[in-house]
């Protein structure tokens, strides 16, 4: 088997914008949110690449002060 760890730079980013604009607009954000590292290999390199499966963010509830990661 060949595989690689993908290590989430591209969830990085995603959630780090999602957490900033929640909390610019008056939200909370987790205070840990782990983005664990991934094997990746051929037979699911494309949830990785060339466009990663990201969760969707709830963009309608941080616009109200909303948190969707915290209760």
């Amino acid at each position: 088997m060949i595989a690689e760890t993908h290590h989430g730079f591209p969830e990085w980013g995603w959630y780090g914008t999602e957490f900033a604009v929640t909390l610019a607009l008056g939200g909370k954000v987790p205070y840990i949110f782990d983005i664990r590292p991934r094997t990746m290999y051929q037979d699911i390199a494309d949830l990785f690449y060339p466009k990663p499966a990201l969760e969707p963010i709830n963009w309608d509830l941080i616009k109200t002060g909303g948190s969707p990661r915290v209760k």
